[in-house]
Order: structure tokens, then C-alpha cells, then sequence
């Protein structure tokens, strides 16, 4: 399997959801913050050993996230983000490590 990773730092999630609620609010969109994650954390300390995962397909789950990452470090914790609807994969979701060296690891493996 092939994901696509980004590292982001606490600054810039915040300018990022402030971004896209703004526009969402002008275009009724249905969006949901990313501090409101289910299953992650809102502790700010997490920030810096969470990664977002793009380029899901509909049919990876968390295990297959967990599976995947595992190699890199401990895995706190896993999501793959849902329509609120539908509950189909909206093809991204975010991961925990236990530590910021795993997040490196993983920039390091990946780009």
C-alpha cells in the first residue's frame, strides 16, 4: 500500500481548520474540525507526533493504517475520517506515535 504523509506543526493545524471553516461557513459545507477527532486527543502535545494520511482508498480501515505504521514507532492512536452520513471513508485520516522521532521516521522513509 501507497499513503501519502504530511507533517504539520501546531501553528499551522489551527491556521489550516480556521482556513477551511471560513470557507466552509460561506458555502454551507459540512466540515468538521480536526481538533474534534474522534479517537485522537485533544492534548497539544500530540500535535507534534501526529501525522495526517491522505490518499486512502474506501477500503482501508484503521487496522490497515495501524498495520502499516507500526514499523515507524508505537501507534497511540489511528482514525480514518467518516462522512457523518454515510459513514463511508472520506479517503484521509490522521496517526499518533507515542513519540516525535517516529513522525521523523516516517518523513525520513517517505519523501
Amino acid at each position: 500500500r501507497h499513503f501519502e504523509c504530511a507533517y504539520f506543526d501546531i501553528m499551522s493545524v489551527d491556521d489550516i481548520t480556521k482556513d477551511i471553516e471560513n470557507l466552509a461557513v460561506g458555502n454551507n459545507a459540512d466540515v468538521e474540525s480536526l481538533s474534534s477527532a474522534p479517537n485522537i486527543d485533544d492534548d497539544i502535545t500530540d500535535d507534534a507526533r501526529k501525522i495526517f494520511v491522505g490518499g486512502l482508498s474506501s477500503d482501508t480501515v484503521e487496522d490497515d493504517l495501524l498495520e502499516y505504521f507500526k514499523d515507524y514507532g508505537k501507534v497511540k492512536s489511528c482514525v480514518i475520517k467518516q462522512d457523518r452520513f454515510t459513514k463511508h471513508s472520506r479517503g484521509f485520516g490522521f496517526v499518533i506515535f507515542d513519540n516525535e522521532e517516529s513522525v521523523k521516521e516516517v518523513l525520513r522513509k517517505e519523501n
